[in-house]
């Protein structure tokens, strides 16, 4: 079931009146079958990585939507829904989400089994490219869902960096933690979505770049790393047999 859910803090002026204007739309969403509930507990705030007083999540397979509008507007929050509820919006995540998402945390099992993956658009917020790319993606998000793939957008220019990502937007797709740049124009829906369900179906090393290798080795006890030149055949060719034990290496 789909369902919003309202962090407060108790004692806390503007989020209880916040609180008390959401109340307003509970009966509108239950006519849409999008359950709300309220929670002012720290231990979820600290879980979901909410900061401030208060918050608005919209849930649907297990995966988080953020609600960036002004939480005191009950009207905007209640075309908000709906537009998440009928359209086909990718969903806004925090850094904190990404990661539990991408480490397999959280989703819903039966839509998206017992994943290690999550295909990861990182964007620059107000920025004319990026909101090109973004609408470009939001008309492959329901074809995602339909191959079972988890496809969530993130406006945290300082969690890219600290992946080693610096120009924005990108799109990444994660296997098991491990990150894979897509290098193609994202704004060629069809290429991007071929891509991420080759990503999900097959076994190829990942590539990366400089910065996300020094984070992978930070990161990581034994880290097997294939330098090669593209332009090479002899390298091309080396690299294509590396790709046939990926699988072993994973086991």
């Amino acid at each position: 079931r789909n369902i919003v859910v309202i962090f407060y803090k108790r004692g806390d002026r503007e989020s209880m009146e916040a609180l008390d204007l959401l109340e307003n739309v509970d009966d509108d969403l239950d006519r849409i079958s999008v359950g709300m509930v309220k929670i002012s507990e720290p231990e979820a705030f600290k879980e979901w990585g909410i900061i401030g007083s208060s918050a608005v999540l919209y849930f649907e397979n297990g995966i988080p939507n953020t609600y960036s509008g002004d939480v005191s507007d009950e009207r905007e929050l209640l075309k908000w829904v709906k537009k998440q509820f009928e359209g086909d919006d990718i969903e806004e995540v925090n850094s904190h989400v990404m990661e539990k998402i991408v480490k397999g945390e959280i989703g819903n099992k039966e839509e998206y089994g017992e994943h290690e993956d999550a295909a990861v658009l990182f964007y620059k917020k107000g920025d004319t490219f990026s909101n090109k790319v973004l609408k470009a993606m939001e008309n492959i998000d329901d074809d995602c869902d339909q191959h079972g793939i988890i496809f969530v957008k993130i406006g945290d220019e300082i969690k890219a960096q600290s992946l080693g990502i610096t120009d924005l937007p990108a799109l990444v797709y994660f296997e098991d933690n491990i990150p894979n740049i897509y290098t193609g124009d994202l704004r060629v829906e069809r290429d991007v979505l071929d891509w991420l369900v080759e990503q999900l179906k097959s076994d190829e090393i990942e590539e990366v770049t400089d910065e996300i290798l020094d984070n992978l080795i930070e990161h990581h006890p034994i880290l097997i790393a294939v330098f090669y030149d593209a332009d090479d055949k002899t390298s091309l060719d080396c690299l294509s047999a590396l790709e046939s034990i990926d699988d072993d290496l994973d086991e």
